[in-house]
């Protein structure tokens, strides 16, 4: 299996069909990577609404988290060690997933892709360079007690 190269974008709103590209995965046969903006996560709550905006983050940690977990790495631009997902996956989300989330068709990639050339690609993609984090990330849903 060839390496692999998906954009991940968010349509906050379905009327215009416009889309802004927010992260960008990588497969391969032994190490993947993914990463998103969370500046261009922040974009969509001006151009949709606040629950869009908690929604996606929310989902993105999630699997930040999952791919962190699995090989102890914390940083936004996860190295995933186990191949889990496969080209097959992306063109399934591709032409299923129509929804606030879309991915675009895998594209193969020739050459072999590794943390460096990742975070260039993701800053040509995606038009930032990658946050790296200090610690993990934990959604919480604690309520905010009001003062009488």
């Amino acid at each position: 299996m060839k390496n692999f190269i998906s954009s991940i974008y968010v349509k906050p709103n379905s009327i215009s069909d416009e889309k802004i590209c927010v992260g960008l995965f990588i497969g391969g046969e032994t190490t993947s990577y993914f990463a998103w903006s969370e500046n261009k996560l922040k974009l969509t709550t001006k151009l949709a609404s606040e629950s869009v905006y908690s929604s996606l983050h929310r989902s993105f940690i999630n699997i930040n988290n999952d791919i962190t977990h699995k090989i102890g790495h914390e940083s936004k631009g996860a190295i995933v060690k186990k191949h889990v997902y496969s080209s097959e996956y992306f063109q399934y989300l591709t032409n299923y997933n129509k929804g606030l989330i879309e991915f675009t068709s895998p594209k193969t990639i020739s050459k072999s892709v590794d943390q460096k050339e990742f975070e260039k690609l993701f800053k040509l993609y995606v038009g930032e360079n990658i946050i790296k984090l200090n610690k993990e990330i934990k959604e919480t849903f604690k309520k905010k007690s009001a003062l009488f």
